[in-house]
């Protein structure tokens, strides 16, 4: 059959939306398909950069670096829908 693998990122394109408040509908990916160095987005457009995840049972506990700087701990469900830029 030859060679499938073309090189390109293997992480689920975003085919869903979520809607928020300020910004309007946005792409989004479950939260179990978030990494490293991706861009989260909040109510009115705030952003976050993802610079840890880790797994706490059924939940991730990513580590963001907010537009202040300021790196904080949340927890998701690995369901949960995450806006993405």
């Amino acid at each position: 059959m030859g060679d499938t693998s073309s090189g390109a990122d293997t992480r689920a394109a975003p085919t869903q939306t979520v809607r928020l408040q300020g910004y309007g509908n946005a792409p989004a990916r479950q939260a179990s398909n978030i990494r490293v160095g991706d861009t989260l987005m909040w109510n009115a457009g705030a952003t976050s950069r993802v610079v840890g995840v880790r797994q706490a049972g059924s939940q991730l506990i990513m580590r963001l670096r907010g537009e202040d700087g300021v790196i904080r701990e949340r927890r998701f469900g690995r369901n949960r829908l995450l806006a993405v830029r």
